[in-house]
């Protein structure tokens, strides 16, 4: 079993790893001049969007789809905080005004706030069952 627990660790954290990357690479994207962007950077994104979702997927399939109610509540928790982020967003778009690319900031972000929140509740069901075992 402790194979199991390491393995969903290590998937947890690979999760954790490409999320961080993720947004890294939508938020320096909206932050240079699209004639700035160089090639690689528009296919490492691509690439690691294409390995975050399947990480999400392997989240899912590792859990059989199945939380407890452990899990959906630290998820819970997690959602009101980011609750708060459409506001910073809003503070940053009247601030900021045109020196952030908006749209490629939203939409970038939009997607990886589905993911994070799809895959929140496996993510702690994982942690919380490797953390039993």
């Amino acid at each position: 079993m402790a194979t199991r627990t390491s393995r969903a660790r290590i998937i947890v954290w690979l999760f954790c790893a490409l999320y961080i990357l993720s947004l890294l690479f939508v938020v320096v994207a909206s932050l240079i001049n699209i004639s700035q962007h160089p090639a690689w950077m528009g296919i490492a994104d691509v690439l690691v969007a294409f390995l975050l979702v399947g990480v999400m997927i392997a989240l899912a399939v590792l859990t059989q789809g199945k939380v407890n109610p452990r899990a959906e509540h630290s998820s819970y928790r997690v959602y009101r905080w980011l609750g708060v982020v459409p506001l910073i967003l809003l503070a940053l778009f009247f601030l900021t005004g045109e020196a952030i690319n908006w749209t490629t900031l939203l939409p970038g972000l939009a997607w990886r706030v589905f993911v994070l929140s799809y895959s929140l509740p496996f993510a702690f069901e994982l942690i919380n069952s490797s953390a039993a075992a």
